[in-house]
């Protein structure tokens, strides 16, 4: 089945609700969802991918493209700061200090690494080099990653049994609205506007998908969907929103279908 972009309506833009926001602490692990959060335009969503996991071997960034395990990890924000998590492991650990951990855990010696502080000429796995004046670091940066719950339900069309909730675990985003029935309604052209609650955000452009969609991780199994969005969708799934003014989000609305745990 294949959806064609829904043009919103012209001029100001209407207020959409805000049906779930989460935040990524570390880079590829599993992430946290949250209430409500203060964004702006130089941080939208602070604490979002703050941290990394550095190979000591390579010096590179590793995400779950090269490591699907670390999809296993998750990680956590409290008033102390952010901890880790890892299958089997008896309690959480500070992020600082789960370099030891996670290596003993993956076979490997790696280290965690603050993101603010990667230099503009770190390696991230696969050789791939990225602008880090934007702390982009593998993942866009200064922008929010967000998808409609209609586009959700969508992706039970492509890949029959691929659940909303799950298809948030597959697609990671950091905004999930409302945008009606129609799917991939967030498909607008780069510089289209829209409002999420007192939060103006301005569209960059299509997010597209890697093998992150694929991988297995705790309670959602391998799936075959990144073949199907490249043939049906040029690989592409959400868009990337930057922040134009500061404010508030706060998760509004309880959506139709479930969206996360």
């Amino acid at each position: 089945m294949t959806y064609e972009p829904v043009t919103l309506r012209p001029g100001a833009p209407e207020a959409v609700p805000l049906c779930a926001l989460w935040r990524y602490p570390v880079k590829s692990l599993g992430g946290e969802r949250l209430t409500g959060a203060d964004v702006w335009p130089e941080e939208p969503l602070p604490g979002d991918r703050a941290w990394a996991i550095r190979d000591d071997a390579t010096d590179e960034i590793i995400s779950a493209k090269r490591d699907p395990r670390i999809l296993y990890a998750w990680a956590t924000t409290h008033d102390d700061g952010v901890s880790v998590s890892v299958p089997g492991l008896a309690s959480p650990v500070p992020v600082a200090e789960a370099g030891p951990t996670l290596s003993a855990w993956l076979g490997r010696r790696v280290s965690m690494c603050d993101t603010s502080s990667l230099r503009p000429e770190t390696t991230f796995d696969f050789g791939f080099r990225v602008d880090l004046g934007s702390r982009s670091y593998g993942d866009s940066g200064n922008v929010l990653h967000l998808v409609s719950t209609a586009t959700l339900q969508a992706l039970g069309d492509l890949v029959p049994g691929i659940t909303p909730a799950e298809a948030v675990r597959r697609t990671r985003p950091n905004l999930v609205v409302d945008l009606g029935p129609e799917p991939f309604a967030e498909d607008q052209p780069a510089g289209s506007t829209l409002m999420v609650g007192e939060v103006e955000l301005e569209v960059v452009g299509q997010t597209g998908r890697c093998t992150m969609v694929d991988r297995d991780q705790p309670g959602v199994p391998r799936a075959g969907l990144l073949d199907l969005l490249t043939e049906r969708r040029g690989g592409a799934l959400g868009v990337y929103v930057t922040v134009r003014q500061r404010g508030r989000l706060e998760v509004g609305v309880e959506p139709e279908v479930e969206v996360g745990p």
